[in-house]
């Protein structure tokens, strides 16, 4: 425990030390079994790669869908009705479960979905058949191996019989991934005449509300339970404490009034002999409870599970640095083995330069020497005339070496130059020998530091390899079914129940011997509850006060995106500790239901934007990275608006490229040719 809880703990003492032990506030409060809320990124990115489904319709005719999706922004461009909603819909069944998504005609066509997807490098691909037994598979391979195998057993990571099967087992594929855990909440049971409060929590299918926007669906800013789902997304610290006593409080509150029920309705007397024996089986019913192995199991487990959320979420952080520096260090080589093969190439010219000048300077040696040698000739008679030749002292100085004829000086001059280009090609020599030693060096060092590179890369690749070997995961898997089974089997509701018995008898003993109790039970509980709300309160304020840079960037970010797509008109945004989003609209301050309908999705659109921005620069945070956005322009949006989505979007490509995903299905086609990854249908055609 650290300082912070031991400093609230101590003050909470101060307060109720006349009701409640030290020992008690702490198994109260239970600080350390709650799992720790790690702030930092898990550095995890959902990217769909492809889609495929098919059946056939009423009318037996084939249908069939099938594409292909990229990193960056991808855009489905086609008429309203054509079938953009239900490919989104498609999605969602793979990814959540089988629902009401579908629309009912088209659901009965559809005989098998198959989606592609990887998160960060880990590639996965979900096969499901709508008319087989196995109404889902979830496969460790890309989908371009499961089209050639159709998936092979040893790759099989889940199947699911049935839809609630199926929705399990997904959950805990996602929670696990990206570090999800459900937020509790308190709701009055169904069943008729009971005033007992059960627990209800959030589920991945609550979280894909923030993945997949619709239009029409502008009134719900958070998806289901607001608030509960931006605290699972911010992943602030002391999230899951907060929640964990909040739901303990409201169950106490509910046990105090079913308590207080119970004892005004006393009437008849008993033996208190009878009184004492039945409270001390219900004290040793109790006793047994508390301290079952199984309830020792559980506490044990929930800390190696706690642990284990730790753990996996420091090896994401160090596999997300690894790859990072990998991809660095992968750029520097693809750029040194650049500039290598570009010394290679002139180091080759150089050479075949020295080669080429030198068989030149050869040349022109052999050109003068074969003069020389007629030169120290003494010719007797002319081979040409067959006269005789006389030598005299006087003959000229310019003569032929041959046939000591006059010489013109053209021909000397020429001599003597080939005589100079001779010494200036053996300088270029020199020049491009020095030129070609230099770039051995360079060959020589640009090759060492590509080695050394390669070697670090090697390096890196076997302690990547090795981080993703790591079963940290599929024992969280199996902790979180062992939890599950305990939890299913334990006595909560008869613990409820013998709690609440004893609350009576000891009432009953003190009212027949006419004494009060020193701390009745109720009085304990109360003490309980005012306990819990004042804990609440101080790590509340904590949690808030630790995530204000968080949440100062967030809320900057979200005004800038907003000012993007033409709001002008709110011109600040407040985050309070509870998690409410408000808007300073035109001076007055708003909450996002009253903000004009046809405003709605630019205001969540640059909310979920900021929320990615926040993971992708700042570290924090837990969203996919991944949305599908449908109809962007189907709200009366102004042509401000749709400049400031063009610009937004042209902005996200650039920036955001390698970093997110975003489906966008319009039939508006202003947006043509504003990303790369486009699917443009034409008017009036199908998608399937």
């Amino acid at each position: 425990m650290n300082k912070e809880f031991l400093k609230l703990i101590n003050k909470l003492q101060t307060k109720y030390s006349d009701k409640l032990s030290k020992d008690e506030i702490e198994e109260i409060l239970n600080i350390d079994d709650t799992a720790e809320d790690i702030p930092i990124s898990t550095g995890k990115r959902l990217v769909i790669e492809y889609v495929c489904f098919g059946g056939k319709k009423q009318s037996g005719e084939s249908i069939k869908f099938e594409e292909e999706f990229s990193s960056g922004i991808n855009m489905i461009i086609a008429d309203n009705l054509k079938g953009k909603s239900s490919v989104f819909k498609v999605i969602k069944t793979a990814l959540v479960g089988y629902g009401d998504y579908i629309k009912q005609d088209i659901k009965k066509w559809i005989e098998y979905i198959t989606l592609g997807f990887r998160i960060n490098d880990k590639k996965y691909t979900i096969s499901m058949l709508t008319s087989s037994r196995i109404k889902g598979r979830l496969y460790n391979c890309s989908f371009r191996d499961y089209i050639v195998t159709g998936g092979l057993p040893e790759q099989i990571v889940f199947e699911a019989n049935n839809n609630t099967e199926y929705e399990r087992e997904i959950q805990r594929f996602f929670f696990n991934q990206f570090l999800y855990f459900s937020m509790k909440w308190t709701q009055k049971s169904s069943a008729k005449d009971s005033n007992e409060l059960i627990e209800s929590s959030s589920s991945w299918k609550t979280y894909f509300k923030t993945i997949y926007l619709e239009s029409r669906d502008t009134n719900s800013f958070y998806g289901g339970q607001d608030q509960k789902t931006f605290q699972v997304l911010l992943s602030l610290e002391h999230t899951q404490l907060v929640n964990r006593l909040t739901v303990k409080k409201e169950l106490l509150q509910s046990d105090l009034a079913n308590q207080k029920n119970a004892i005004e309705s006393f009437g008849v007397r008993e033996n208190n002999g009878d009184l004492q024996a039945a409270l001390n089986t219900v004290n040793d019913k109790l006793d047994r409870i508390r301290n079952s192995n199984k309830s020792l199991q559980l506490i044990e487990l929930k800390r190696k599970r706690r642990n284990l959320k730790s753990n996996i979420c420091e090896l994401n952080k160090r596999l997300t640095d690894l790859y990072t520096e990998y991809k660095t260090l992968m750029r520097q080589k693809d750029i040194k083995e650049k500039m290598y093969d570009g010394f290679i190439h002139e180091y080759n010219r150089i050479s075949n330069e020295i080669i080429k000048t030198q068989r030149l300077i050869n040349d022109i040696h052999e050109y003068l020497e074969v003069g020389q040698f007629f030169s120290a000739l003494e010719v007797k008679y002319c081979p040409s005339c067959n006269h005789q030749v006389v030598h005299s002292d006087k003959e000229p100085k310019n003569i032929c070496p041959l046939c000591h004829e006059e010489a013109t000086g053209d021909s000397l001059d020429e001599k003597e130059n080939y005589s100079h280009k001779a010494d200036e090609l053996q300088a270029n020599i020199l020049q491009l020998m020095h030129e070609k030693a230099l770039l051995e060096v360079k060959k020589k060092d640009l090759s060492d530091e590509i080695s050394n590179i390669k070697s670090i890369l090697e390096e890196m690749q076997g302690n990547i390899s090795e981080l993703e070997k790591n079963d940290s995961e599929e024992e969280l898997d199996r902790i979180n079914d062992l939890i599950e089974k305990i939890e299913s089997e334990s006595d909560d509701e008869q613990e409820k129940a013998l709690i609440a018995e004893q609350a009576v008898l000891m009432y009953k003993l003190s009212k027949d011997d006419n004494e009060q109790l020193k701390i009745s039970d109720v009085d304990k509980l109360e003490a309980k509850i005012g306990l819990l709300q004042d804990a609440i309160v101080e790590i509340d304020s904590l949690r808030f006060e630790k995530s204000q840079t968080i949440i100062n960037t967030l809320k900057q970010s979200m005004l800038r995106e907003i000012h993007d797509f033409g709001l002008t008109s709110i011109t600040d945004i407040e985050i309070d500790k509870k998690f409410n989003v408000i808007y300073i609209q035109n001076g007055v301050r708003v909450r996002f239901s009253d903000i004009a309908e046809g405003e709605q999705l630019r205001a969540k659109l640059a909310f979920y934007l900021s929320l990615i921005q926040l993971d992708i620069e700042n570290n924090h945070g837990r969203h996919t990275r991944f949305l599908i956005i449908d109809s962007p322009n189907k709200e009366e949006g102004d042509t401000s608006y749709l400049d400031g989505l063009r610009e937004v979007l042209n902005q996200i490509q650039i920036k955001y490229q390698d970093q997110l995903q975003i489906i966008i299905g319009t039939a508006t086609r202003e947006f043509i040719g504003i990303v790369k990854n486009e699917k443009i249908y034409g008017e009036g055609e199908y998608l399937f």
